[in-house]
């Protein structure tokens, strides 16, 4: 995966011997994926074989990340439901369903045919509406079977929810957005480090970083009537010694207007990175 420019998702299948990949392989993908920008699409452990089981695990199992998400319970196929009694992993088809989104806008909640498996495929278990409650509000999707519109993927939740976080990042469409955003800032304004800093620099890399928050702002992905209440940008160019580095600060409102969540994409020679603005300074700049 280092070898990829782009990594947006991550599923790990379970082994075929139904045993589980256990909490260090969640921690050591959930810590890759979130270097990466990335979602780690994290299979129900076998031990997930009742919605009582699946909150007591999410919530007992160290499982809390808003890198991460899972889903309840696993799907059968009606053709032959006595081949796997217990149902199989749906990481995949997951996968495909957020991916097929993407094509579209990214930013969305999966919803409706996006979210929709194929036909012949249902939950292994049933939920009720009160049971699926409490599975989205603790950070579990859950698989639902709309007879006439077939087994759905309903919840928009990210494993953040299953720990004392923000309600903005218990969102997996705020999470994969600002993913998004900051990947793509990491690896299109990094030119800007070993470009000629002349008058016009900044007039050209802010106006760059504007124009793809303002198509995202136009695109309905942030909120706000106005640009200025969607989003904003600040750049501080440096030379440290012998070496010049270069910090964007932005500000994106995901939930909402004038509410930014602050970030700092910091080039500097040798590598990029990107972490939330100290308090403090955030509320200086933002001003």
């Amino acid at each position: 995966l280092e070898n990829l420019d782009r990594v947006d998702l991550v599923n790990i299948p379970l082994p075929a011997s139904q045993h589980d990949l256990g909490l260090t392989t969640f921690l050591a993908a959930e810590r890759y994926c979130a270097r990466r920008r990335a979602i780690l699409l994290w299979d129900p452990p076998w031990s997930w074989n009742s919605a009582g089981t699946a909150l007591l695990g999410v919530r007992s199992g160290g499982l809390a990340s808003t890198s991460a998400m899972t889903y309840f319970p696993r799907i059968v196929h009606t053709v032959s439901p006595e081949r796997h009694p217990q149902g199989v992993p749906a990481g995949g088809a997951v996968a495909g369903m957020l991916a097929g989104n993407d094509r579209a806008e990214h930013w969305q909640v999966l919803d409706g045919a996006n979210a929709s498996l194929k036909a012949g495929l249902v939950p292994s278990v049933e939920v009720s509406e009160r049971e699926a409650g409490l599975l989205q509000g603790s950070g579990i999707n859950v698989f639902v079977n709309r007879r006439k519109h077939g087994t759905c993927l309903e919840g928009n939740a990210s494993l953040g929810a299953s720990s004392s976080v923000s309600h903005i990042w218990q969102r997996l469409d705020r999470c994969r957005l600002l993913g998004h955003i900051l990947k793509s800032l990491e690896q299109h304004t990094r030119w800007a480090l070993s470009a000629e800093w002349h008058r016009d620099f900044e007039k050209q890399l802010v106006g760059d970083v504007r124009a793809f928050l303002g198509a995202l702002f136009a695109g309905g992905a942030l909120c706000g009537s106005r640009p200025e209440q969607a989003f904003f940008i600040k750049l501080q160019a440096a030379i440290r010694g012998e070496q010049r580095e270069l910090v964007l600060r932005i500000g994106i409102a995901l939930y909402k207007p004038n509410e930014f969540q602050i970030y700092d994409v910091i080039h500097s020679p040798g590598q990029s990175t990107t972490r939330p603005a100290p308090p403090r300074e955030a509320a200086q700049l933002a001003s």
